[in-house]
């Protein structure tokens, strides 16, 4: 039996290769928050982790 493949839409308009071979996040508008948000949710559960791992090694 196959699987059906939903068909995906880029919801962004990314540059041709020519232009800008090499594309951060923080270089598009339109993902800049959304990569900014998960940046700093990352920093944010790291400390969480680290903190709750010196606690149990006390």
């Amino acid at each position: 039996m196959k699987a059906s493949v939903n068909d995906t839409h880029e919801t962004v308009a990314l540059p041709g290769p020519a232009v800008m071979r090499l594309l951060h996040p923080t270089d598009l508008p339109e993902a800049r928050e959304i990569y900014q948000r998960g940046w700093w949710f990352g920093r944010v559960m790291r400390s969480v982790v680290v903190s709750m791992k010196v606690l149990r090694w006390r």
